[in-house]
């Protein structure tokens, strides 16, 4: 038997609200794990990451990370005629910038 559930708009945004913030949460939770356990084994400045290598350390999809390198929030590196890689070094600090832009706000 199913059952019909009736939201008014406010209710409906306010559950929408809460669960962006669930996420958002969740995200920044994963950064700052992400940036504590990097300077914990202190990786060499210099190690290059591929694209798919960056989205599995993110968590993100390529799409994403394509997105974030196009508008200069990750730098990406040429390397070649169709390489391109990322610095460990360079993702971590980016990461951190985003993470102080978003304390402030």
């Amino acid at each position: 038997m199913s059952q019909v559930i009736v939201l008014t708009s406010d209710q409906l945004q306010s559950y929408f609200d809460n669960m962006v913030l669930k996420v958002v949460d969740n995200m920044t939770l994963k950064v700052e794990s992400l940036i504590q356990d990097s300077q914990k084994k202190e990786v060499a400045s210099k190690e290059w990451l591929t694209a798919k290598e960056v989205c599995a350390l993110l968590k993100i999809s390529l799409t994403t990370l394509h997105d974030w390198s196009s508008k200069g929030v990750i730098q990406k590196h040429h390397l070649g005629v169709n390489r391109i890689r990322f610095r460990h070094d360079e993702i971590i600090k980016s990461l951190q910038r985003m993470e102080a832009k978003k304390k402030r706000v």
